[in-house]
């Protein structure tokens, strides 16, 4: 299979009538000549390689994405756009089949080793032996150029200091004297294995009430997520994320009982130091998450203050069914598409409908409507929307003011009201409450960069960062955003393509990347970039996002705006 990899993403072939180029992106046939994303064009590759055969979402991830977390909607997204390029329907396809909960099948010949538009291929072999000659001249030159202007040692080594391995080393190497932990995801024994939803809940809740712990740095849930299901010592894991302490565990729940078995390992001398098998009912988990923090906490000689030992597992419900319906509304929503939405939306109506005093099902309501009115995912008009989710998440806070989750809702919302002062104070609470909590300091980044504060959003971000060194496309998002504001196009550019590498269908990362491309003058770049972004979202256009963006400074938001007519938005 290697073999075969190699060979397909270093030579050209033919699909159907289009002939496909990996090295330059490009598919062209007599009419057309379409450039594709390097990811989408990752998806097609392994496609070919696989042709006539189902391949599956998971797949496909680990083809075009490998190492990185992505969003659900990474791989459809991507088939949306091959579907466009190629022509094809989804209803009646000629190139791509899509197989109901299996994955999909490229259902077009594939033919290996083509050459279009060159007659013989001694005539490729001239080309190709012009275009080196060529190429070994102007790097000649360059070098010729580079050796009479070169900084000395002292600069290089300034300039080396400026790279992203300084950046990655910084994150994943902070204060090694403070005492740092892991919580990895705990496995689902189960009998149904749908059940996963559940044991995932109750790692992230270790994982938020351990954050609260001033004195322990607690690496955050994605990065915990990064290597699940993965054949990995726990310790290798824990040295790669540059931690003192791993937590393994399982959950167990077959009707009303729960058994919950958890274990830390030291990792510097390879010791168990604590292991522990909890049993109850399904309504005594509350009890038992509580337990486990502070027993956890114990083990690591942690010193807890009295706020802390309260504390350090909230518990926003005593309805077991309510908590488990909202922990499925948490899986949905992490898909991060309009039918993700949809069925998060339900589950936390649902939880509410439950425990009617809820307060983080109110707060993830409140999130996931800004979502959609943001997405064009509601037939609510934005003004409407927007009371909706403001009432939610002032209930929420009115319901658990100790909970930062529900102040992380507030300051999400209210940021989109454009209400900064307030989403502000709430984003600081949440990291006042949980000062490990990396989406709070992802939050406060957002808001800043929103408030033309660059350089305070870059701080934040990158603290963000250490804690989350396997993140998300938010964290490169956030700090593209946060160079284009500083008019460092080129740093910026390289961020968004990180961002978008981790999700090619969010549709702000590739808006100011086209802006960048418009500051740094690579229109053909920008124009293509905003072509990207009417194939995913046909309705984007200078008036929707003058009324939707959330710019404190009018004058940034005029600036931005400018660039992406230039770039060819619509008005």
């Amino acid at each position: 299979m290697k073999e075969e990899a190699e060979i397909a993403t270093q030579t050209p072939f033919r699909v159907g009538e289009w002939y496909v180029d990996p090295d330059s992106g490009h598919l062209r046939c007599e009419e057309a000549d379409v450039k594709l994303e390097p990811k989408v064009m990752e998806v097609l590759v392994c496609l070919a390689q696989h042709q006539g055969k189902v391949v599956s979402r998971e797949t496909l991830e680990a083809a075009a994405w490998a190492g990185m977390v992505v969003g659900y909607d990474a791989v459809s997204g991507s088939i949306i756009k091959l579907r466009k390029a190629l022509g094809d329907n989804s209803r009646n396809p000629r190139y791509i089949e899509t197989v109901s909960k299996r994955g999909y099948r490229l259902i077009s010949d594939v033919e290996q080793g083509v050459v279009v538009g060159l007659k013989t291929q001694s005539h490729r072999m001239v080309i190709n032996a012009v275009l080196l000659i060529a190429a070994g001249t102007i790097l000649t030159t360059v070098i010729s150029i580079w050796l009479l202007s070169a900084p000395g040692p002292d600069a290089l080594s300034m300039t080396n200091n400026k790279t992203d391995n300084s950046e990655k080393s910084a994150a994943v190497n902070p204060d090694v004297t403070m005492p740092s932990i892991v919580v990895l995801p705990f496995k689902n024994l189960s009998d149904d294995p749908q059940q996963e939803y559940f044991s995932d809940g109750i790692t992230d809740d270790l994982i938020t009430g351990l954050s609260r712990v001033a004195s322990l740095r607690v690496i955050a849930r994605q990065s915990a997520y990064h290597f699940k299901n993965r054949d990995m010592d726990p310790a290798d894991i824990a040295r790669e994320l540059g931690v003192f302490y791993a937590v393994e565990g399982s959950v167990q729940k077959s009707g009303k009982q729960v058994r919950i078995n958890v274990q830390i390992t030291d990792i510097e001398t390879g010791q168990n130091i604590w292991a522990e098998r909890f049993d109850g009912e399904t309504t005594d988990i509350f009890d038992i998450q509580d337990r486990i923090a502070r027993q956890a906490a114990d083990a690591m000689f942690i010193t807890l203050s009295n706020e802390e030992r309260q504390n350090i597992i909230i518990k926003t419900t005593s309805n077991f069914e309510a908590y488990d319906t909202f922990l499925l509304g948490q899986q949905h929503s992490r898909n991060r598409s309009k039918e993700g939405f949809e069925l998060s939306r339900d589950a936390y109506r649902h939880a509410i409908e439950l425990d009617a005093n809820y307060a983080r099902a109110y707060g993830a309501l409140a999130v996931s409507l800004t979502h959609a009115y943001r997405n064009q995912w509601t037939d609510l008009s934005i003004e409407e929307a927007r009371e909706r989710a403001i009432a939610l998440a002032n209930k929420a806070v009115l319901l658990n003011n100790a909970s930062p989750q529900v102040y992380w809702s507030l300051g999400y919302v209210y940021l989109f009201r454009k209400e900064f002062i307030k989403a502000e104070a709430a984003a600081l609470q949440t990291v006042m409450l949980s000062p490990n909590y990396a989406d709070g300091y992802g939050l406060l980044a957002f808001i800043a960069n929103w408030r033309g504060k660059a350089e305070e959003a870059e701080r934040y971000i990158k603290k963000a960062i250490i804690l989350n060194p396997y993140h998300t496309f938010d964290y490169p998002w956030n700090l593209g955003l946060a160079y284009y504001t500083l008019g460092r196009y080129e740093e910026s550019t390289e961020a968004l393509q990180n961002a978008l590498e981790r999700n090619e269908t969010a549709m702000l990362p590739r808006l100011f990347l086209a802006a960048d491309y418009v500051g740094l003058g690579r229109q053909d770049d920008a124009e293509w970039e905003i072509e990207q972004v009417i194939i995913d979202r046909p309705a984007t256009t200078i008036t929707l996002l003058s009324h939707t963006l959330p710019f404190e400074k009018q004058e940034l938001m005029n600036s931005f705006l400018e660039d992406l007519k230039k770039a060819g938005l619509p008005e």
